[in-house]
């Protein structure tokens, strides 16, 4: 069995509901930002939904053979599903100019600013780095999740903190830094079939902030909560907090990458287990 069957195999084992939501809210993302156009250089994401994402795009490759000229990966999983389905695979700089038109992706949890735009938590599958780079490259990135990770705030629904990918060698100054600075707990993520850390793609290890919803005053960086002030926790949050948060922990020595995409998406494609799909755009 090939690495792509497996994974095939592997979302097939998932709930029914589950894989009822991911279906519909991919096959929409696809219809909308694929189509009937042509030419189209994609970026592909990673995670179980994104399996669902590469089924619909080589049915629109069957029905289109111009509709893709090339997919580029954003993990060893993407890599295989896009040959699995018999897509034009490329990497990003056989692109012209390391240019993308769009970027389909799935998210951990997102939530809509009311100013806004949207704030992005990626990175569980521990993916956050070339797929913020192919996000970037990309004129637009399109999200596609199960309604259930649209939060009104950061830390609603997921509740394992923020990917960060960081140097080996660095992952407790890094830590440190952040605690210090931002409050919470950062966590060395763990292997769970071997003994130590999870290692990236690149070679690198991941902690988990697990940030706090309400800023300790004590911290530098006073006032930055998710968003929003304590009184008005029930809102809807502003990016600022989360960008200027993100600038901070760039700022690292050591901290690679982080699993905050702060307005980087066009769109929102989410659907219900139900069905019901719902498209948001920025």
């Amino acid at each position: 069995m090939t690495s792509s069957e497996e994974i095939i195999l592997e979302s097939s084992n998932m709930s029914t509901a589950s894989n009822v939501a991911k279906r519909v809210a991919a096959s929409k993302a696809v219809e909308l930002f694929v189509g009937a156009k042509t030419n189209l250089r994609i970026g592909l994401g990673s995670g179980s939904t994104v399996v669902f994402v590469a089924s619909a795009l080589k049915e629109v490759q069957s029905t289109n053979a111009s509709a893709i000229v090339s997919c580029v990966p954003t993990s060893y999983q993407s890599r295989q599903l896009i040959l699995g389905n018999g897509l034009p695979l490329k990497s990003l700089d056989e692109n012209d100019g390391s240019s993308l038109h769009v970027t389909i992706d799935g998210a951990d949890e997102i939530t809509k600013c009311s100013n806004g735009g949207f704030v992005a938590i990626k990175g569980g599958g521990g993916c956050m780095l070339q797929e913020k780079i192919i996000a970037a490259a990309a004129d637009s990135l399109v999200l596609v999740i199960r309604s259930n990770k649209v939060a009104s705030y950061l830390g609603e629904t997921w509740t394992k903190g923020v990917p960060i990918e960081v140097l080996p060698m660095a992952h407790s100054l890094v830590s440190r830094k952040i605690t210090s600075s931002l409050g919470g707990e950062c966590v060395l993520r763990m292997a769970s079939a071997k003994m130590g850390p999870i290692v990236t793609d690149n070679g690198n290890f991941i902690i988990d902030w697990k940030f706090p919803l309400l800023r300790n005053n004590s911290c530098n960086l006073n006032g930055l909560t998710n968003g929003s002030s304590y009184t008005e926790a029930s809102k809807e949050r502003s990016c600022k907090d989360w960008a200027e948060i993100d600038i901070f922990l760039h700022s690292i020595p050591g901290l690679i990458e982080t699993g905050l995409f702060v307005n980087m998406a066009s769109a929102i494609v989410s659907s219900d287990d139900d069905g019901n799909c719902e498209v948001l755009y920025a």
